[in-house]
């Protein structure tokens, strides 16, 4: 049952859907909760339910794909920054778990005295015990409220690491309490600091070393630098939407001597490339659909800033990490 693993208060969803009169509803969950559907359904047996079919990865990827009174998203906190349409209601879903005793003694053989401390929204609740627990062994643990992208202090997303940046020298290195290696290597890119993924659940540390990384994305690059035809992918999801950055990118690519052409998408996958018949593809939406599924496209596909690199707007030998500070206002209010 999803009450086993998440703290999720189903008198407060349901007090929400009446205040809001809402009778119909879309359910947006991502991939590994939608086994629960069944029990959402249970739960929600007052209501006209509808399930979205699609992959939902974030709190950037919410919309009425059909006529609704509300939305209930299920597993992100919403970001600060976004307009959202009207009626969606976020269920976090943080996680139940307590302190494990070996992730504490992992953070111990660190030798760190001075750590930053950052977690994706399941394990937010974990920060101050976990705190408080190495305060005993003299660890100071360091936070910070990110930027207006980040629902909650030391909150890391995907594409938004800036709770961490603003602490990074005065800290020794950062732990990142998270499921995978995927946000603390954006840690480790967009700070130089010694940094660390911690599975909370497992007590596992890993210490991210990006070499080969990098050598990917500089491989990548060098493919890039001999196409002609250059194709910019636009998400039309309400937080991913770059289509300033997308008209600059045409007009540099332009101006080098190449084509560019502006694809819009909701959600990019390389079966949807496939017939486009481009030499390379700069990626204008969720930094991960470059950066972790590169290997699944046939073409070099770049971030707008690898993009500038080859351009020489950026440096070359000074890798920058794409990130999503802001997206053009998409929204449609129902």
């Amino acid at each position: 049952m999803m009450e086993d693993y998440f703290e999720i208060d189903w008198n407060n969803i349901l007090n929400e859907l009446n205040k809001r009169n809402i009778k119909s509803i879309l359910i947006e969950l991502p991939e590994g909760l939608k086994q629960f559907i069944p029990e959402i359904d249970a739960k929600l047996s007052g209501y006209r339910t509808y399930y979205s079919g699609e992959n939902i990865y974030g709190s950037c990827d919410t919309n009425y794909s059909i006529s609704v009174d509300g939305v209930l998203h299920f597993g992100h906190a919403p970001m600060r920054n976004l307009q959202y349409f009207k009626n969606t209601i976020f269920v976090e879903l943080k996680r139940k778990i307590n302190i494990n005793k070996k992730l504490v003694e992992n953070i111990l053989s660190l030798n760190c005295k001075r750590i930053g401390i950052l977690a994706t929204v399941q394990y937010i609740s974990m920060i101050e015990n976990l705190s408080k627990e190495l305060k005993k062994f003299g660890i100071e643990t360091i936070t910070s409220e990110g930027d207006d992208r980040l629902y909650y202090p030391s909150q890391v997303l995907g594409c938004d690491f800036s709770a961490a940046e603003k602490i990074k020298e005065d800290v020794d290195c950062f732990i990142v309490l998270a499921d995978g290696t995927f946000h603390a290597s954006g840690i480790f890119m967009a700070t130089d600091k010694p940094t660390y993924s911690a599975e909370p659940v497992s007590g596992k540390i890993i210490r991210i070393e990006n070499d080969q990384f990098l050598r990917s994305r500089y491989l990548a690059m060098e493919k890039a630098r001999e196409a002609k035809n250059i194709g910019i992918l636009v998400s039309t999801k309400l937080g991913q939407y770059r289509i300033a950055i997308a008209n600059m990118l045409k007009n540099k690519i332009i101006e080098s001597g190449r084509k560019a052409f502006i694809i819009v998408l909701n959600e990019i996958s390389p079966q949807k490339l496939i017939n486009l018949n481009m030499d390379a593809y700069v990626n204008t939406a969720c930094p991960r659909i470059a950066l972790d599924d590169t290997s699944l496209y046939e073409k070099p596909i770049l971030t707008p800033t690898e993009m500038e690199m080859v351009l020489g707007i950026i440096p070359y030998d000074n890798y920058v990490l794409d990130r999503i500070n802001f997206v053009n206002d998409i929204r449609k209010d129902l």
